[in-house]
């Protein structure tokens, strides 16, 4: 009986762990899934099209998009 009550305890620590896990997953899936629909709403010069962005243009617009998750998460 004290053996059962041990691995249930074992497996629930284990389940905790796995749920920890999964829910970071979970947050940084939905992290980059704002990040690509930012992104894809932007001015157009991520994309191609007439204007090519240059990599400034992609690099300012990554860290302004990081700013603006860090800020809505703080």
């Amino acid at each position: 009986m004290r053996a059962l009550r041990g691995e249930v305890e074992a497996l629930g620590s284990e389940l905790g762990a796995h749920q920890s896990t999964l829910a970071k997953l979970e947050f940084a899936q939905q992290a980059l899934e704002r990040t690509w629909l930012f992104l894809g709403q932007g001015d157009g010069s991520l994309v191609e099209g007439d204007h090519p962005a240059d990599d400034d243009d992609v690099a300012m617009r990554i860290i302004e998009t990081q700013e603006a998750e860090r800020a809505r998460i703080a």
